[in-house]
């Protein structure tokens, strides 16, 4: 009757708990920025249910399971980023109930409870595993449901199958997770009767569950596949590169993870110090054996996740689950330790409030420093939203978008060109073109091939361009040669930079918000424009779109200048550059041709509130000679054109 009574109180918080993680994961499914490796999951997945091959047909640098898992979940629900976070967010849950049983079976009810606190408090790992498309969710799963059948009461070789084929599947989603087989397997053979009975089976049954999820692919395309798996993540790096990666990824998970990280070592010296000092030592070492053996999961994927030259914190996302029952496990031990003196009753409470406290301040910190959520807070995933509807109205069904961020094909509709699917991840720049081809992904010549091919849009974030390397000038003069700036989505790139839409050139008057047909000297029709928003804050940009027309071939190259007007006339503001922010001057302007042209005027804090007029010039930045305004008669009538009203407030 106690034990039920004791019991209830932890019912009604652990089940607070769960809504709060709920909560929890739920704002991070809509805030938490855009990855590029959820676009190219998500685009591997819709390959997959249109029948092509991982490693076969298109580049893939983790195991095959997690494109079917996806592939056969986009085919139900559809395609898009909220989709691919949706079926995230669901594994998540199935984790983090899995990650209760375990923690029950190792600890009791208040392990439970203190386990859903420290992963509720441990927010980075929750943006990596539970809240974007990536493998780390469905990994998680398959590893502590292997754990948890390992730990079960199973009859031996039933149980030593499923374990095994379970760390398969985790094995077959991301590739770390194959070193787990060490401590699932001495655990199993330890805990056995029959040991080398069971060391057989467990032997077998990985051999033969390892061939079924790689073998068809190792069929089809084995190089491709060693290569994808094991030297897409060691290659391009000399040992003391190597050994100053794993430094620099071991410190930033202490870092980023410094209270789990304590609680963990916390955890193991306790129970090496009380197995120690145990009477029975055999029967203690038993008893400890199953929280020893999570612990060393724990530290073999750590080890694991060092060796990549890509590694950091986040990859440690996968065994957080893990490693925070251990450490509830710790603060259970201490807690109960405290409880049993009167005068220290409430201390056990003040301390695990305080950890979770900190625990939580730090993470949010860690947050913010991953550039994970953006402050203030917004959904990037409609900025994508709206670039794909940009895409979708610009460039014909069927068509191929140019670009590394293949979410915008997945949002649009449009195809992705073979050998981008993987995202930059897939730039190899310097390879010679017939390893690029058989590896499936790109290098500066096919880069150039496919910029002077027959593509609907090209779309890159300033980190994309930044990122070339080589042929750098020449790429950057074919992009600006064969397509038009055409729009700009700020703060869509990884990193808070700017996306850029290329389309190719235009001949076709566009739907502007304000149609505004004015007639200029030298053959430039000025057609209308698009304003952001009719108000403003004071210091916040106006971003502007200009619409032109060439109505000849054009021989001089002039700049733009727009002013924002204060009431009484006087200028506050102005922005000038050639069309297209430089990359496409007018002398490159063909006939009949519409132009796109961007430009954000900056305001500055200062500025008082009420309408400020919009004016534009263009004029040639030789001579400072302003073009004419004409009449119908083509005579000229003024030298700049003036749009509509903006509020500052």
């Amino acid at each position: 009757m106690s034990r039920a009574i004791v019991r209830q109180p932890h019912q009604r918080l652990i089940r607070l708990a769960l809504v709060i993680f709920l909560a929890e994961i739920g704002v991070l499914f809509f805030l938490r920025q855009i990855n590029l490796d959820e676009g190219w999951y998500l685009w591997a997945s819709k390959l997959v249910y249109e029948g092509k091959l991982p490693y076969r047909d298109f580049a893939f640098p983790q195991g095959p399971l997690l494109p079917y898992v996806y592939g056969a979940f986009l085919r139900l629900f559809g395609e898009g980023l909220y989709q691919g976070r949706l079926l995230t967010v669901l594994l998540g849950c199935v984790s983090i109930l899995l990650g209760m049983r375990l923690a029950r079976r190792l600890g009791g009810e208040r392990t439970v409870l203190i386990f859903l606190l420290l992963q509720i408090s441990t927010l980075l790992a929750t943006a990596f595993q539970n809240s974007y498309t990536a493998t780390y969710a469905l990994a998680t799963c398959f590893l502590i449901a292997s754990i948890l059948c390992a730990l079960s009461d199973l009859p031996e070789t039933p149980r030593a199958v499923l374990t095994t084929v379970l760390w398969a599947l985790a094995t077959g989603t991301r590739i770390s997770v194959a070193v787990v087989i060490i401590p699932l397997a001495l655990y199993l053979v330890v805990t056995s009767r029959r040991r080398w009975r069971i060391a057989l089976v467990t032997g077998a049954t990985a051999i033969l569950a390892l061939g079924l999820v790689f073998g068809p692919f190792l069929l089809q395309a084995r190089d491709v596949l060693f290569y994808n798996i094991f030297g897409f993540h060691t290659d391009r790096m000399q040992p003391a590169m190597q050994l100053r990666a794993m430094r620099r990824s071991l410190l930033r998970f202490m870092t980023d993870f410094p209270i789990p990280v304590l609680l963990g070592c916390a955890g193991l010296a306790i129970w090496a110090v009380i197995t120690g000092l145990a009477p029975d030592r055999r029967r203690a070492w038993q008893h400890h054996f199953p929280t020893l053996t999570v612990g060393l999961v724990v530290l073999s994927l750590l080890v694991a996740h060092l060796i990549p030259r890509t590694t950091d914190s986040y990859y440690n996302s996968l065994h957080m689950p893990l490693l925070n029952i251990l450490g509830a496990l710790v603060l259970v031990w201490a807690w109960r330790r405290l409880a049993g003196r009167p005068a220290l009753r409430w201390t056990g409470v003040t301390l695990l409030a305080a950890v979770i406290l900190v625990n939580g301040l730090q993470q949010t910190r860690a947050l913010v420093s991953h550039n994970l959520v953006a402050v203030p807070p917004r959904n990037q995933i409609e900025l994508a939203r709206d670039a794909a509807a940009f895409l979708k109205q610009t460039t014909p069904p069927g068509s191929q978008i140019l670009t590394f961020d293949t979410y915008l094909g997945l949002e649009s509709g449009r195809r992705i060109p073979p050998g981008f699917e993987m995202s930059f991840f897939g730039y190899r720049p310097t390879w010679p073109t017939d390893q690029a081809l058989k590896y499936r992904v790109v290098n500066n010549e096919l880069l150039l091939e496919a910029l002077r091919g027959d593509m609907g849009a090209a779309a890159f974030t300033d980190y994309d361009l930044d990122f070339l390397y080589g042929d750098r000038e020449l790429l950057l003069e074919t992009l600006y040669e064969k397509f038009r700036w055409a729009k700009t989505i700020p703060g869509l790139g990884p990193y808070g930079d700017d996306l850029r839409i290329y389309l190719p050139p235009q001949f076709t008057p566009p739907a502007s918000q304000v149609s505004q047909p004015v007639q200029l000297a030298d053959g430039i029709k000025f057609l209308g424009y698009d304003l952001e928003k009719q108000a403003y804050q004071a210091g916040e940009p106006i971003r502007l779109t200009l619409y032109w027309q060439a109505q000849g071939e054009q021989r001089r190259s002039y700049t733009v200048f727009t002013h924002i007007l204060r009431a009484d006339g006087v200028q506050m503001a102005g922005w000038d550059n050639p069309p297209c922010r430089t990359t496409c001057p007018t002398e490159t302007w063909r006939q009949g041709e519409v132009i796109r042209d961007e430009y954000t005027v900056p305001t500055t804090q200062d500025w008082q509130p009420g309408e400020h007029t919009l004016e534009i010039v263009m004029y040639d930045p030789d001579t400072g000679e302003r073009l004419k305004v004409l009449d119908e008669q083509g005579q000229p009538v003024g030298d700049r054109i003036t749009l509509g009203t903006v509020m500052i407030r």
